[in-house]
């Protein structure tokens, strides 16, 4: 191991981004889109590493704390991060299941804002 690659076993993907530092603070892809910026009094949940979401993070306890039962993933790619995440919200009861997938549904960002407009879930 060494301290630019902290993690033994790592993917070539993993080992790429590592090195070439790809949403590392201040790098490529290391900041937020100005339309999904944290707002005052937003949770951020800490830093993941790999493709899951919960994985090394604290967000199944930042959605127990704060009551939340539901969960919209958005990101980069489909069959890694995105993927990764929703499966393990489903399998920590994050979100009910519809059918023997483990999405309700696929939606646009503006078919979200459309349907959660002012809903608290």
């Amino acid at each position: 191991m060494s301290p630019a690659r902290p993690w033994n076993f790592l993917t070539a993907d993993q080992a790429g981004g590592s090195d070439n530092r790809v949403f590392e603070d201040g790098a490529w892809g290391g900041g937020w889109h100005p339309d999904l910026a944290p707002q005052e009094n937003d949770v951020v949940v800490r830093e993941h590493w790999g493709q899951n979401g919960f994985a090394h993070t604290d967000l199944d306890l930042q959605l127990k704390k704060h009551g939340i039962t539901h969960v919209v993933t958005v990101g980069m790619l489909a069959n890694t991060c995105i993927e990764s995440t929703s499966r393990h919200a489903m399998e920590l009861g994050s979100h009910d299941l519809n059918g023997t997938s483990y999405a309700h549904a696929i939606l646009s960002s503006d078919e979200i804002v459309t349907a959660f407009k002012g809903a608290h879930v």
